[in-house]
């Protein structure tokens, strides 16, 4: 099964670090980002998915049209910002 991988977090340091690799290994992958923010991203061929993972419908969206095998999830270290709810992913 070939692997079909999202990341949350790439354009942050880290997230660009793990894209780059994923990148040097020839590995597709996919990157879910607010609109404004994909100058950041270090690949222009990497699909971009647009949305705010602090909205559940744009999350949810996500994974419902697409089969994931893997998720690379990388996160703000300032959680100030308001009620972060973790969501249980559906198998």
């Amino acid at each position: 099964m070939e692997k079909k991988i999202v990341v949350f977090g790439a354009t942050g340091n880290t997230g660009i670090e793990i894209c780059k690799e994923l990148k040097l290994r020839n590995i597709n992958y996919s990157v879910f980002v607010r609109k404004g923010s994909e100058s950041k991203l270090v690949d222009d061929n990497v699909n971009v998915v647009f949305g705010d993972v602090l909205n559940p419908s744009d999350v949810d969206s996500l994974f419902n049209k697409n089969d994931y095998t893997d998720v690379i999830a990388l996160g703000n270290r300032n959680f100030k910002a308001g009620g972060i709810d973790l969501m249980a992913l559906k198998t």
